[in-house]
């Protein structure tokens, strides 16, 4: 593609044209993917959260491409007037980055809530476990008591065969029953026994699931943040300054700080075997339009400039 043909696509596509046209489409896939999956209440929020602020930033967007719009027509009637809008347009600016960094500061917090409530619902369950398995060992118990008084009853009914036999029959038959109500104890209790065994099993089986997701959302977490960390440096895109290309329009420029270190090109170590390779920081000079500079320096702060695209 040649060099005019580049500059007629910059100058006809602004960011907010396609981003008006994106975020439309983003808020029907949410939704689609909402109306398509089973989940419970919290998922369900958080799905409405993204909706409402997609359709914010849309918003937002709109409202930023219109006063643009406006600016652009003020500097066409009156030049003299550009100082002026040039300052409402930096406070515009200042408004949605504030609105930005509210937005990143709400999802932080669904995350630590989510969290949160993963592990109130991990802690139940493991409460609920050792619950069942204090009701557990208490059947247990019983059913080594009915047991033994099984045991007992049968060497009772012995010796009442051998001490009264004018009444054997009468004392068999009451014995009998006993014996047969303490056999229905039993098995009732041998039921319940298998029942609270099946319940202990599905609640250590729900408390290691609650464990996993609890694990991931920490892991999750992690991963967000050494994300954002190398997206954005330590200096997140702080100091940006705006110019008017005369064919490209307005263009920002800012400096990058970034918590890590970036390898020198093997043909510049060649060259000067004195330079540093890596350190544990390094500098950029980016522009809006995706390009920078990386920025490496020697012992000596002879610096070297490796172009980004």
């Amino acid at each position: 593609m040649s060099t005019s043909a580049q500059n007629q696509s910059i100058e006809n596509v602004s960011i907010p044209d396609v981003l008006n046209a994106g975020i439309p489409a983003i808020i029907q896939n949410i939704r689609a993917a909402q109306r398509r999956v089973s989940c419970d209440d919290l998922t369900a929020r958080f799905f409405d959260n993204a909706v409402q602020s997609a359709e914010m930033l849309h918003a937002q967007l709109i409202d930023v491409y219109n006063a643009e719009a406006d600016s652009h027509n003020s500097l066409v009637d009156a030049a003299e007037n550009m100082q002026l809008d040039l300052g409402l347009k930096g406070k515009e600016i200042e408004e949605l980055q504030l609105e930005i960094e509210h937005l990143k500061r709400q999802q932080q917090d669904a995350i630590d809530d989510a969290t949160h409530d993963a592990n109130q619902r991990a802690d139940n369950a493991e409460r609920i476990s050792i619950e069942l398995e204090t009701k557990l060992n208490e059947m247990t118990a019983m059913v080594e008591l009915r047991n033994s008084q099984i045991s007992t009853l049968k060497s009772q009914y012995k010796e009442i065969m051998k001490l009264d036999p004018f009444n054997l029959e009468k004392r068999y038959n009451k014995a009998k029953s006993e014996r047969q109500e303490l056999r229905k104890q039993v098995a009732d209790l041998n039921q319940q026994l298998k029942k609270t065994i099946k319940d202990a099993s599905e609640a250590r089986v729900a408390f290691a699931n609650k464990k996993a997701e609890v694990t991931a959302l920490v892991n999750e977490n992690a991963k967000f943040a050494t994300l954002k960390k190398e997206m954005y440096g330590i200096t997140e895109r702080r100091f940006p300054a705006s110019k008017l290309h005369p064919t490209l329009g307005q263009i920002s420029f800012f400096p990058r700080l970034l918590a890590y270190g970036i390898s020198s090109p093997k043909e510049f170590n060649n060259e000067r075997p004195y330079i540093v390779s890596k350190l544990d920081f390094a500098y950029q000079f980016c522009c809006d339009m995706g390009y920078a500079i990386d920025i490496r320096i020697n012992e000596w702060l002879m610096p070297n400039f490796q172009p980004l695209a």
